[in-house]
Order: C-alpha cells, then sequence, then structure tokens
C-alpha cells in the first residue's frame, strides 16, 4: 500500500514538474536589455550625447517595457504551438466510507488519460501563424522603442545645448543693459535724457531677468527629461552638451519612400495584420466539429493493494467528434468580432504607411527650409556685427556716444538670437530625418524651431 502511495505521489509530481519546468521564474527590470547595436546613428557630432545615448539605451524603462512584452509574446508563442501536442494526464485519489450502520468501506482509483485532438481544419496552425506574427510585431517594437528613446534623447540634448547658449547671451545683454541704464542715469543727473530713457532701459533688464529665470525653468526640464529618458539604473551624464553651434547637421539627401521599409513600426503594424488575420481563420476553423484520439487506462479497487492487477485495469481506446448544433450565436459573434479586429489592424497598417510617409516628407521639408535660414541668419550677424565696429569706431573717434555702441552690441546679440534659433531648425531637422527613418516618433514629435 505505502509502495503504491509513493508511486503515485511521484508519477503526479513528475507530471507537474514537466508541465512547468524552467517556467514561471522571476525576471528583473535589469534582466531586460537590448542586444545589438542600436540602429540610431545620429550623434549630432557629440561625443558626450553618443556616451549618454548608449547608457540611455540599456536603462530606458520604455525599452524594458517593450522587450518584457517581447518575451511575454514569445512565451504566447510556444503555448500556441503546444496547442498542437497530444496531451497526458494522471489523476489518483484513495478513500473510505463510513456507512451510519456496517462496516467501513474502502476506495482507491487510478486513471491515466491521453488526448490527441487533431487539427482537422487547420485550427492550432492559424493560431499558432497568429501568434508568430504578434510575436515578431513584438520584436520590431524594442527596435521602434529604442528609435524613438533616441530620438527623444537627441531632441532634449538640441533643448540643453540651445538653453545653454542662450543663457550666455542673456548675460552679454543683462551687462550691456546694465551699462546702457548707469550712462542713461548720469546723463538725466547732468539733464541730457529723460526719463522715459532710463524707464525703457529698466524695462529691458527686467525683460531679460524674466527670460533668465525661464532659461534656468527650462534647463532644469531638459536635465531632468534626458535623466527620465535613461532610466533609474543607467549612469547620469556628468557633462553637458557641446555648444550649438558644435552641434553637426547632416544633410538627409537621397532618401526615398524605398527607406521607409526600415521603420520597425510600419513592419510591426504588418505583422500585426498578418496575426489579426490568422485569428480570425482561427476564430472560423474552432467552430468546426473536432476529432479527438483518446486511451484511458483506469483502475478502480476497493484497497490500494489491488488497485494495480490486471483485473482491476480497464483500457479504453476511443475515437471522439464533437460539435455545437446551437451556440446562441456565440461563435457568429466571435467571428464578426474578429474580422472586425483585422479590418482595424489593416487601417492601423494604413496609417502607419501614412504617416512614414508625411514623417518623411515633412523632415525633408523642414531641413530644406532650415538649410535655407542659415545663409541670410549668417549675413544678418555679419552686418549687425558691421554696425557694432562702426559704432565702436565712431566712439573712439568722439563721434558717437558710448550708448549707441550698446544699441548696436543689442542688435548683434538679437541678430545671434535669429541665427541660434536657424542652427537648432537644422539640427532639429536632422533629428526628424532620421527618426522618419527609423520610426521614432512619439506623442510629441512636432519640430521645434
Amino acid at each position: 500500500m505505502r509502495t503504491l502511495l509513493i508511486i503515485t505521489a511521484g508519477a503526479l509530481a513528475l507530471g507537474g514538474c514537466a508541465s512547468f519546468s524552467g517556467g514561471g521564474q522571476p525576471v528583473s527590470s535589469a534582466q531586460l536589455a537590448p542586444t545589438g547595436t542600436i540602429a540610431w546613428t545620429y550623434d549630432l557630432g557629440d561625443p558626450g550625447f553618443a556616451a549618454y545615448l548608449r547608457s540611455a539605451d540599456l536603462g530606458s524603462l520604455d525599452v524594458k517595457s517593450a522587450l518584457a512584452r517581447a518575451k511575454a509574446a514569445d512565451a504566447a508563442l510556444r503555448a500556441a504551438r503546444s496547442e498542437g501536442w497530444p496531451e497526458l494526464t494522471l489523476s489518483g485519489g484513495a478513500g473510505r466510507s463510513i456507512p451510519g450502520e456496517g462496516a467501513s468501506r474502502g476506495a482507491a482509483d487510478l486513471d491515466l488519460v491521453g488526448r490527441w485532438t487533431i487539427d482537422l481544419w487547420g485550427e492550432v496552425r492559424a493560431a499558432t501563424g497568429a501568434a508568430r506574427a504578434d510575436a515578431e510585431a513584438a520584436k520590431l517594437d524594442v527596435e521602434a522603442a529604442r528609435a524613438i528613446l533616441a530620438m527623444e534623447a537627441a531632441r532634449s540634448w538640441l533643448a540643453l545645448a540651445a538653453i545653454e547658449d542662450r543663457l550666455g547671451r542673456l548675460d552679454s545683454r543683462r551687462t550691456m543693459e546694465a551699462e546702457g541704464l548707469a550712462l542713461v542715469e548720469r546723463r538725466i543727473a547732468a539733464g541730457r535724457a529723460s526719463k522715459d530713457e532710463a524707464l525703457e532701459r529698466r524695462a529691458n533688464l527686467a525683460r531679460i531677468e524674466d527670460e533668465h529665470h525661464a532659461a534656468l525653468g527650462e534647463r532644469l526640464i531638459a536635465r531632468q527629461r534626458l535623466i527620465a529618458l535613461a532610466g533609474p539604473s543607467s549612469e547620469p551624464f556628468a557633462a553637458g552638451p557641446m555648444p550649438l553651434y558644435d552641434l553637426a547637421p547632416f544633410a538627409p539627401d537621397g532618401l526615398s519612400s524605398t527607406d521607409l521599409e526600415k521603420r520597425p513600426d510600419v513592419a510591426a503594424a504588418a505583422a500585426r495584420l498578418e496575426a489579426a488575420d490568422a485569428r480570425r481563420l482561427a476564430v472560423i476553423r474552432a467552430a468546426r466539429p473536432k476529432l479527438s484520439l483518446g486511451a484511458a487506462l483506469r483502475g478502480q479497487e476497493d484497497s490500494l493493494s489491488g488497485l494495480l492487477e490486471r483485473r482491476s485495469l480497464t483500457l479504453t481506446p476511443g475515437v471522439r467528434i464533437e460539435g455545437a448544433m446551437f451556440d446562441g450565436g456565440r461563435a457568429g459573434a466571435r467571428a464578426d468580432k474578429a474580422a472586425a479586429e483585422a479590418a482595424d489592424a489593416e487601417v492601423s497598417y494604413l496609417k502607419a504607411i501614412i504617416t512614414a510617409e508625411s514623417d518623411l516628407a515633412a523632415a525633408l521639408a523642414l531641413g530644406a527650409a532650415a538649410r535655407a535660414r542659415q545663409t541670410p541668419a549668417g549675413e544678418a550677424v555679419s552686418l549687425a556685427r558691421q554696425r557694432l565696429q562702426l559704432a565702436q569706431s565712431r566712439l573712439t573717434a568722439g563721434t558717437a556716444a558710448r550708448l549707441d555702441a550698446i544699441d548696436a552690441e543689442r542688435a548683434l546679440v538679437d541678430a545671434r538670437d535669429a541665427e541660434a534659433s536657424a542652427r537648432r531648425a537644422l539640427i532639429d531637422a536632422s533629428i526628424l530625418a532620421q527618426a522618419a527613418i527609423l520610426g521614432g516618433r512619439s506623442a510629441d514629435a512636432s519640430p521645434t524651431l
């Protein structure tokens, strides 16, 4: 009796271990790391950004989330494939009935049941195809997440460089306006100027102070954004970006709609369309009659000691056909739902193509406009610099006042502001051009000009 209990318990335990061997182990976020080099190649010409992006690619929580979904999709594919295999189950039990009168009676049973449902109509094949396409889409989502990370990181890095550049010009403007105010106040004291001039200079200083505080807040936001993009486990970036004018643009020449095939979001949408169509077929085929082969080895005795004797064992092979004669319309509703989901997947695929084409067209247009701005913006700075040189020459010659030179310095700073805006637009267009090829599109992908 003890031997039989041990055999039965061991068989059940082995069956459970076979079903769950190596599965369900916890996965920590540290284990979720992308493999292979990132497809993003535009590093802004800044080694600091290139190093930051390598760290962020490994630490990004968005990328890790996409990796976790990819692992889940792979597991779903394994589960779908296993549906085509036979199933073998073992069950057993023992008990004792105690009537109100008379002697108690023992009861023991042991069942070994095998069953294989033949994939007669291809339901399992269709479901496996859907799971395979879902797994492929999930892998492509990882690449899309890496591209989105790179785009958002590059734009935040560019924003930080532009803010640092603007803070430097604001310091220069504050110094010249303060000097101008001191000169005006001396002229007012000498009776050679009105208070209106002083009020104007003070208003200029107040505006500069306001812009300075706003820029400090924007700098903090940009830095925090870069920290958040990189994830909690990544190394913080020690140095800031290179100066705005040292960041290198690239000309997205030769790009065409054929390059959009490289976008992982477009390929993922195509894979999801394939999966949705396969699921539609699986639902239709699931409503058809099922044919299964089975065999059961059963034993039943009053006592455990006689349970495994030949006389108590019964082998029952058989064939089973089953199908619903009336289901209240459930099968039809499921098929309609799957068909509607396939139509939605088709719309999403078409939308992905249109979005990709729109992104590329916008990036090329923005790049052309930004490049066209560089020459006039540079000329404006050159002319403002010439004006300042003339004002300084006149000041040295005694034919102009220092205030005239300060006004010329202000005009030069304003021209540099416009030039910096044009430069930032050029770098941003370069980022968007790379994103248009790699599918790095987020909820906020509007150009920053």
